[in-house]
């Protein structure tokens, strides 16, 4: 997997925060790694998880473990080996984690936007829209301005919404 376009937006996005924003995001990154790292339990949950699924399936439930054949404690453990690597394919790389981290992060600061942090956010993206125009050598008409002007306020509003 090609990351490369990932690791870029996570270093723009990353400019984008306080130091104390930063360390929210690395704490829960870690939080989130910790809890995903207490699923793996131990080899003998995933025996016993197994077991009891394999004693269900072949309806062995009236054995005792020293009664079961080899075959059986065969099937028993492959089935504890396909637990293991289920749980391992379920813990995501450390980015993966960052990311869900960043956008808790994120919900949280919409939540706290102030009618000032709104503005400002409003007059960047007011700014990005003209220097775009200038660009463009003002080619656009008036009503084209406008009409982009009101697609970029709703989605601003949409985006401080969500």
């Amino acid at each position: 997997m090609d990351t490369t376009g990932i690791i870029e937006n996570k270093k723009k996005r990353r400019s984008c925060y306080s130091e104390a924003d930063l360390e929210k995001i690395r704490e829960k990154a870690h939080t989130i790694w910790e809890k995903k790292c207490q699923s793996f339990n131990t080899a003998l949950n995933d025996w016993l998880d197994a077991e009891r699924e394999i004693r269900k399936q072949l309806s062995m439930e009236h054995k005792e473990s020293g009664e079961y054949t080899e075959d059986e404690v065969g099937k028993i453990k492959v089935r504890a080996q396909g637990l293991h690597e289920e749980k391992i394919k379920s813990l995501n790389t450390a980015l993966d984690d960052w990311l869900e981290a960043e956008q808790e992060v994120e919900r949280e600061l919409k939540k706290k936007m102030t009618v000032r942090d709104l503005f400002g956010l409003w007059f960047e993206r007011l700014f990005a829209i003209s220097s775009s125009l200038c660009q463009q050598g003002g080619t656009s008409s008036s009503g084209d301005i406008y009409r982009d002007i009101d697609q970029h306020y709703v989605e601003m509003m949409s985006d401080v919404m969500n």
